[in-house]
Formats: C-alpha cells, sequence, structure tokens
C-alpha cells in the first residue's frame, strides 16, 4: 500500500475506533473521504456519498445529523489521535534518522520529503486544507 493509502486507512482505523462504526458507516466515511478530497466539502452531496458507499442518503443521517457532522467524525480524531503522530514518526524516520555529509544535503532531504509527501498525500491534504477555513472547529 502507498503513503497515501496508509493514511487514508488510518484515517479510517481511528475513527472506527473512536466511534466503534458499523460496515455501513464504515462505507460512509471511505466515500466521504474520497469524494471530500476530491470535490470538496462544499462540492459533495449528501447522496453522492451515499451512491459511493452503497447506502440510502437517510441512512448518512441516522449516523450524522449533519454533513458537517460527518467531516467532524472524520478530520477530528485522525487528526488528533493518528494523522499528526503518523506524520512526524514517518518524518523523523525518513529524515532525522539518516546521516548527511553536510548540513545542506540535510536541508536538501527535508525538502524533498515534504515535497514527496505532498505529491503522495493530495487528496488528505486537500481535505484539511480546503476545509480548515471553513470551519473553526478544525
Amino acid at each position: 500500500m502507498d503513503a497515501e493509502g496508509d493514511i487514508i486507512r488510518q484515517m479510517l482505523d481511528l475513527t472506527e475506533k473512536e466511534t466503534k462504526m458499523s460496515e455501513k458507516q464504515r462505507r460512509i466515511v471511505a466515500a466521504s473521504i474520497e469524494l471530500f478530497a476530491e470535490k470538496g466539502y462544499a462540492g459533495t452531496s449528501t447522496n453522492e456519498i451515499a451512491k459511493k458507499a452503497g447506502v440510502a442518503e437517510g441512512t448518512i443521517f441516522r449516523h450524522y445529523k449533519t454533513k458537517k457532522d460527518l467531516l467532524m467524525a472524520i478530520t477530528m480524531p485522525t487528526l488528533i489521535g493518528g494523522v499528526i503522530p503518523f506524520l512526524a514518526q514517518s518524518f523523523v524516520k525518513e529524515v532525522f534518522e539518516s546521516e548527511y555529509p553536510d548540513f545542506q544535503s540535510f536541508i536538501r532531504e527535508i525538502i524533498v520529503n515534504r515535497f514527496d509527501f505532498a505529491k503522495e498525500n493530495g487528496k488528505v491534504i486537500k481535505i484539511y486544507f480546503m476545509e480548515l477555513f471553513y470551519h473553526d472547529e478544525l
């Protein structure tokens, strides 16, 4: 599994652990992550989420009062409990546990690492940064 898949899988696992999700909720969350990353929160309808998850639209509202509650259920547990520690841990392992001939090589590796990370995790990063400006809770 690639790095983006690892992060998305971790988001699902942490969200499920936090809320004890059913299989339908897991599919709703997975569909939401994909669609929010692709189209943004505002550009994604609950009908689209329901279709992608293979559930009725009412099923979403049975588990989450609003679309915003769904966004919060995805982002808060994963951001605080998993994504930040996961990102920090992988960054330390990839950059700080290596030896470099000089300071310039060290700085270059940090820059390359962060650019690679951004390319590999565009969908996940996009959800956070697009919605960060519109939702004070994030």
